[in-house]
């Protein structure tokens, strides 16, 4: 059943919100990854070797944290959007109205 011009676009607009969504994810995890590297640079040169403790200081960092709760906010916003997009699939395959809801 072709879809009418109305639910195409909002599939499109959709599809523009999934992948904004992941490529924020995307942005926030090599943030992510280039925060704990600098931490990682940093540790070495003041030679700090002991596990705990480097963790100990990863866990203090605010910017750490900060991108990885970023990443995970628009990594489950990518998701959201999906699922949204899957129910509407599947009720429009299924023959629902979806129009006037």
């Amino acid at each position: 059943m072709p879809m009418d011009e109305s639910a195409q676009r909002w599939v499109k607009a959709k599809w523009r919100q999934i992948r904004k969504s992941q490529q924020m994810a995307d942005a926030a995890n090599n943030k992510w990854h280039q925060i704990n590297d600098e931490i990682n640079d940093l540790l070495n040169r003041k030679e700090v070797f002991d596990v705990v403790q480097r963790n100990k200081i990863k866990s203090e960092s605010l910017a750490l944290k900060d991108a990885l709760a970023a990443g995970k906010w628009h990594s489950e916003n990518a998701n959201r959007h999906a699922l949204d997009l899957q129910v509407f699939l599947m009720a429009t395959q299924m023959g629902v109205d979806l129009s006037a809801e």
